[in-house]
This record gives C-alpha cells, structure tokens and sequence, in this order.
C-alpha cells in the first residue's frame, strides 16, 4: 500500500485523475508532480492566484480517495 502512495505521489500531473483544468493550472502554476503540490500545504496554496474553490474541493476529494489528504496538513 505505502509504495501504491509514493507511486501516486510521483507521477506526472497530467496522470492524476483530476479534471483537465485542474491538471493544466497545476501545471502552469510549476507543479510537475503531486508531491510537489502537497508540498506546498493548503495555506500556500490558498494564495495562489486562481485557486479557487473548484480546484481546491477536486484536489481534497482526490487526496481522500487515495487516503493522502493526512499530508496536506498545515
């Protein structure tokens, strides 16, 4: 289970099941991987320009249906 975790982690964004928008913000924001983006924690990410509440809920009901959402904790 815990390699599962780091696999998900690692892959690029555009292999995570999030929408289209979602993955190409992230993207353009410089994110390459979802680790980097949990790195960053909810209140950075909150300050970012353009991450509005649509992509915050995609991004907590994916981290949650992969029992990730532990790590973005402040």
């Amino acid at each position: 289970m815990e390699e599962i975790k780091l696999e998900i982690l690692t892959l690029p964004i555009d292999e995570i099941a999030l929408s289209d928008d979602c993955k190409l913000y992230l993207k353009q924001q410089g994110f390459s991987n979802l680790q980097e983006v949990i790195a960053k924690k909810w209140n950075g990410l909150r300050e970012m320009d353009g991450f509005d509440y649509r992509k915050f809920n995609e991004l907590i009901k994916f981290l949650q249906s992969q029992n990730l959402l532990s790590l973005m904790e402040n």
